[in-house]
């Protein structure tokens, strides 16, 4: 979910996506702790990443929340948590419970997350209409006297996509629109969340270090004794965070999964699988870079320097855009 703000890189969507469209936002603005993580001992501060897959979320309502906790050293410090990840679908009571296995003391208590204010309808654009997603990686092919077919990657790989938004109102569409003008055409770039791509499975740490131009890598997954994200599918996109280089932003796709029980060739070691992705790895990660499935942004510019809307006989707004893979 991406709400609009003065000060976000992130086309503006809303919580209403191809699937949800016409539901409230309920995106988390606010919540509060209850409880301390208590009995703290030196050496046990610090901030966790509480995902979904480190809480118990005593509501049906509402996906996709994720949050980081800090806790200080002291005896009774309490847990300081920052939403990372809004979500969408929850109401005000709501609650998440973590454990303290999931906290930075895993020797103190639980705490409880408890929801307090969460965006309405009014905060939220109507979302994607359609999304079209377009694989491009030109190829040479050529033919020797003999009829052999030969063929070698002739250019980069680059995702293209073609979305367009359910019709707004002036309210919804102005802060779409001022957006968009001023990354000023195809000058500026920005990120852009698809929704078929969000809430899979939970970040995952890469478990050994892999060159540029690899087309696998190897990831650690939550097991009973670590917590890290479950097993990726099949067609799942994915980007990296790599603290040693903000700059890539190259965005992936699972084509096939080794597992420690199946495999082919080498054996993944107990905890870790093997994945492999398509295009090529654009630059080389080392084991302390994050595997984003659970949001990953694409970073795109805008393929045209235009940037035109129309405006019906039911005064509602209609907007398409062409955006084109920015890799840098």
């Amino acid at each position: 979910m991406t709400q609009f703000n003065n000060y976000s890189n992130i086309l503006p969507d809303g919580v209403n996506t191809v699937s949800t469209a016409g539901a409230q936002g309920g995106a988390l603005l606010e919540v509060r702790v209850e409880g301390r993580n208590n009995t703290i001992i030196a050496g046990n501060a610090g901030t966790a990443i509480i995902t979904t897959a480190r809480y118990s979320q005593t509501s049906a309502s509402g996906v996709g929340a994720s949050f980081t906790a800090t806790t200080a050293s002291g005896s009774t410090a309490a847990t300081t948590v920052v939403i990372t990840s809004e979500g969408r679908g929850y109401k005000p009571g709501d609650t998440f419970v973590v454990p303290s296995s999931s906290l930075p003391n895993t020797a103190g208590s639980a705490i409880v997350i408890v929801v307090v204010r969460v965006a309405e309808e009014g905060d939220i654009t109507a979302g994607f209409k359609s999304i079209s997603v377009n694989s491009k990686a030109p190829i040479m092919k050529s033919r020797t006297n003999s009829g052999k077919l030969v063929t070698r990657y002739a250019s980069y790989h680059q995702f293209d996509f073609s979305i367009d938004y359910h019709k707004l109102l002036k309210s919804q569409f102005m802060p779409i629109y001022a957006f968009l003008l001023e990354k000023q055409g195809s000058l500026k770039p920005f990120f852009v969340e698809l929704p078929q791509y969000q809430g899979n499975n939970g970040d995952l740490l890469i478990a050994s270090t892999a060159a540029a131009g690899a087309t696998s890598i190897e990831a650690k997954i939550a097991s009973a004794t670590t917590e890290f994200g479950t097993e990726p599918s099949l067609g799942d996109l994915f980007t990296i965070t790599d603290p040693d280089n903000s700059n890539h932003t190259k965005a992936y796709i699972v084509n096939r999964i080794e597992t420690y029980e199946t495999y082919r060739g080498t054996q993944p070691s107990l905890g870790e699988i093997r994945i492999h992705f398509t295009p090529t790895l654009n630059a080389s990660v080392g084991i302390s870079s994050i595997l984003n499935f659970s949001r990953p942004l694409v970073k795109v510019i805008n393929k045209s320097d235009k940037q035109s809307y129309s405006l019906d006989t039911d005064n509602l707004y209609s907007l398409k855009l062409s955006l084109e893979e920015a890799t840098n």
